[in-house]
């Protein structure tokens, strides 16, 4: 991908796509090499064989990584609370 004819807010957006983010105040050239950086990184990510067997993450993490995408309980955290609170109420 030719980065350098792209716009800041190109690059800006497209290192959002490939989980990068970037801030519009660093020079143009900053932005390129972390993207660069961004893309080395994630080639060898996809090159490097997968472990057999992974460690369990902890309970206490808000978020959990997985093949999709990420999974962010905070955004679930008030209809969960809204059903508990119901089913307290009922019983």
């Amino acid at each position: 991908m030719n980065f350098k004819s792209m716009t800041k807010q190109q690059l800006k957006d497209y290192g959002q796509t490939i989980g990068v983010q970037l801030n519009l105040k660093n020079k143009k050239d900053e932005l390129i090499t972390k993207l660069n950086e961004a893309v080395e990184k994630k080639a060898e990510l996809n090159s490097t064989p997968v472990p057999t067997e992974q460690a369990s993450p902890s309970p206490s993490t808000a978020s959990v990584t997985t093949s999709q995408g990420e999974f962010d309980i905070k955004k679930y955290a008030l209809p969960i609370v809204i059903i508990v609170i119901l089913l307290i109420w009922l019983y």
